[in-house]
């Protein structure tokens, strides 16, 4: 079973961003940062619930965060020693964990996954640990933590609700011109600018 993946698309936006290219360019800059505002709050969300024994899950979804690589308590000896300085030192990297559920192995950036395709208005996030699936989902033995569900409706929900306004917003902006439509261009979230959210794993890289 593979891990679960995120897509928030606006791919149904193409035709419509066709148009609106030729009004003004800077729309379609609005556009597209409203898609990477969804996807970086919705990756936040999943991995504010990923519960952490290692780490790797949580570090591994997404953009890599290897400040969330921890030490589990099952380790011994040697084992992953230092792992956070260590992969901030050396971020593509490998290591290997001896834990008992050995899932600190292989820990890498290579478990991370986001792809933007600006073309198509769409960013898939997601993530190569194969246990995933089962933190979201539960086994017989272990409840499911939903921390992939869960945001992901929501990100549906949000996505829907701004391509509603997207909808109003042109009814106006057919009337308008230029960049003075900007002024009532629909925001996708509030919170955080995408470059204030982005900087933080630039930050990360450059560790």
């Amino acid at each position: 079973m593979n891990p679960p993946q995120i897509t928030v698309d606006l791919s149904e936006l193409e035709e419509f961003s066709k148009e609106i290219k030729k009004i003004e360019p800077a729309f379609l800059e609005q556009i597209w940062d409203g898609v990477l505002q969804i996807s970086l709050e919705t990756e936040k969300e999943v991995k504010d619930r990923t519960p952490i024994d290692t780490g790797r899950a949580k570090a591994g979804w997404g953009h890599w965060t290897p400040q969330d690589i921890q030490n589990p308590a099952s380790t011994k000896g040697s084992a992953i020693k230092n792992a956070l300085s260590y992969f901030r030192k050396y971020p593509r990297r490998k290591i290997r964990g001896t834990g008992a559920s050995g899932r600190s192995q292989l820990a890498s950036a290579d478990d991370a996954i986001w792809e933007e395709d600006k073309a198509a208005l769409t960013v898939t996030q997601g993530t190569r640990v194969p246990y995933m699936t089962y933190i979201n989902a539960g086994t017989s033995t272990h409840k499911a933590h939903h921390n992939v569900d869960i945001p992901d409706l929501q990100q549906e929900t949000r996505t829907a609700q701004w391509l509603t306004q997207l909808s109003d917003w042109l009814e106006r902006a057919i009337t308008l011109t230029g960049r003075a439509a900007l002024n009532y261009f629909p925001r996708a979230i509030g919170g955080e600018s995408v470059d204030k959210m982005l900087s933080k794993y630039s930050d990360i890289t450059r560790k």
